[in-house]
């Protein structure tokens, strides 16, 4: 502000003072750590007299882990014997020559750097190239060992020492899994879930990620089920009181234990979620609670009122209506997808804008619309009135569809809000 002129110092100072956010940094990246956080914090100050000078910023703990993970496996100056790693005295020795910065008068254009860069990285990678790995002191080491599996051909092939000598950090192999019949069967679900998850993370996605992307992959395969057993029970009812579908309770038995999955999955999720932004001492169950209320009320009506009701209580009638309720489901796979690509940074592609408006013409149709046209279908069953409909029905239908029509309208303008939010305020890519 001191060397700034009376027009830039008056402009600054008109705005109100924002505090800095630190969600936001957290949240530029699924690796950044508390170190990474607080020295951006220190370079982004505004006062030139109160930022971190370049000695300072060379001496913070961030650099120091990453000079540590240089020296690990990249440098020349460190070499690896039988018993370990052996590093050099100095691990920020003096240039050989002063850095020039004569490259710069050639550059016209942005889009000239971004080309030098790129065929920079490209041309190294065509050379020796020796991945970078994490050294055993760091930080990071910890986090590392509890959500990565390191394979015996990935040992062998891609953390091999360019001098022969195997680094001393590889991780063991897991032990085996118990094989009783019992364990298989508990663990069948896992073992899926975990193929899956380890198929994302060989795609670049970490573990967090994975498990994120795949709990969204599986309530959108339930889902798509979820439907296509409404649309047969739907097509194959004529009399919508009478006729039956064997789906109509099949799917309830299949249904109900994933209801209880998703309640663990969408806590895995919230856990991911608070360890991206640097709060792995808060993740905790009543935290989960608090923030995902209605959604865990909503799976445990299902669990305990409706399932139990679809199954005992209807005895035999209204198969109609009941894959009508299936077809509440052709949302999830929009919003699943919508979250995914929020996950992984794209919202602003085209994708995700086309998916967010099926979001919001879907929901309104399968979920808020649901609701009336049940009654007005029970209406023209019975030749009565649309305003006497809930006067015929037993009183628990009426309190379950307003409890359930209830939830839809409020999360159906959040999504509203939402979209219009993003419409409004775009984020700059």
């Amino acid at each position: 502000m001191a060397s700034a002129c009376e027009g830039a110092r008056a402009h600054i100072l008109r705005g109100p003072h924002k505090p800095p956010s630190l969600s936001v940094l957290y949240m530029l990246s699924d690796a950044a750590t508390h170190e990474a956080v607080h020295l951006l914090c220190r370079m982004l100050v505004f006062d030139p007299a109160k930022r971190i000078s370049g000695s300072d910023a060379l001496s913070h703990p961030y650099l120091d882990e990453g000079r540590l993970r240089y020296h690990t496996c990249m440098c020349q100056c460190c070499y690896s014997v039988p018993s370990g790693r052996v590093y050099t005295r100095d691990f920020e020795p003096p240039a050989e020559r002063p850095f020039s910065h004569s490259y710069e008068n050639s550059l016209l254009s942005v889009w000239q750097g971004k080309e030098l860069i790129h065929r920079f990285i490209t041309e190294h990678q065509q050379g020796k190239r020796v991945p970078l790995c994490i050294n055993p002191q760091s930080a990071a080491f910890k986090t590392f060992i509890r959500v990565f599996v390191v394979l015996k051909s990935f040992q062998q092939e891609e953390h091999k020492d360019p001098r022969g000598a195997a680094p001393p950090y590889l991780l063991p192999s897991p032990p085996p899994l118990t094989s009783s019949s019992e364990d298989r069967k508990r663990t069948r679900h896992a073992h899926a879930h975990t193929q899956h998850c380890r198929m994302l993370i060989q795609l670049g996605c970490n573990h967090g990620d994975a498990i994120t992307a795949s709990a969204r992959a599986v309530s959108g395969v339930q889902a798509i089920m979820a439907s296509s057993a409404g649309i047969v029970i739907v097509t194959s009812c004529q009399d919508v009181m009478m006729d039956r579908h064997w789906l109509s309770e099949g799917y309830v038995l299949f249904a109900t234990p994933y209801f209880v999955f998703d309640v663990y999955a969408m806590f895995l999720c919230y856990r991911h979620k608070l360890q991206v932004k640097g709060h792995e001492g808060g993740v905790g169950v009543g935290g989960y609670l608090r923030r995902e209320l209605l959604l865990v009320l909503h799976h445990i009506v299902m669990v305990l009122a409706c399932c139990p009701a679809s199954l005992f209580f209807r005895r035999g009638r209204g198969d109609y209506f009941q894959g009508v309720l299936f077809l509440a489901e052709l949302s999830t796979p929009f919003i699943c997808l919508g979250k995914v690509l929020i996950q992984f940074h794209q919202q602003q592609t085209l994708l995700h804008k086309l998916n967010g408006a099926a979001v919001i013409f879907v929901f309104f149709c399968c979920r808020v619309l649901l609701f009336p046209y049940l009654y007005y279908t029970y209406s023209r069953y019975s030749s009565v009135p649309l305003y006497l409909v809930p006067l015929e029905v037993p009183w628990p239908c009426n309190l379950g569809a307003g409890l359930l029509m209830g939830l839809q309208v409020y999360w159906f303008i959040l999504i509203c809000r939402g979209a219009l939010r993003l419409l409004l305020h775009p984020a700059t890519p």
